[in-house]
């Protein structure tokens, strides 16, 4: 995930948020710390308390599951297996598609933008 955060980064693709959300299983966690030293520290690792809802639950998402949000928090794609693999460019189109538009033709954000 981070080649593809610096390659948008490089393409001018920047304040995007990347994060990863562990399980809540007993393997996961104790595998935490092995995967935090493998991941750049410019990826949030968010470690989920067993004690609370299960976020992925929250969201409707399952392992491997991308979720893209817009700046104002809206869910703009949701991606799943087998097409959140990132040698194939959905989840990199729908982080671009998201950057660029105004998916959500709401956004308080983009009329402040224009206003100015």
């Amino acid at each position: 995930m981070d080649d593809l955060r610096q390659k948008l980064e490089q393409q001018g693709f920047d304040n995007i948020t990347y994060m990863v959300v562990n399980s809540q299983e007993l393997v996961a966690r104790l595998f935490h710390h092995h995967l935090r030293q493998k991941m750049s520290e410019n990826i949030t690792l968010y470690v989920q308390d067993p004690k609370q809802d299960d976020i992925w639950q929250i969201l409707s998402g399952d392992k491997d599951d991308f979720l893209v949000y817009d700046r104002c928090g809206l869910l703009t794609y949701q991606i799943s297996m087998p097409f959140s693999k990132l040698s194939m460019p959905y989840v990199e189109n729908a982080i671009r598609k998201t950057y660029c538009k105004n998916i959500c033709a709401n956004c308080l954000l983009e009329v402040i933008a224009i206003s100015y």
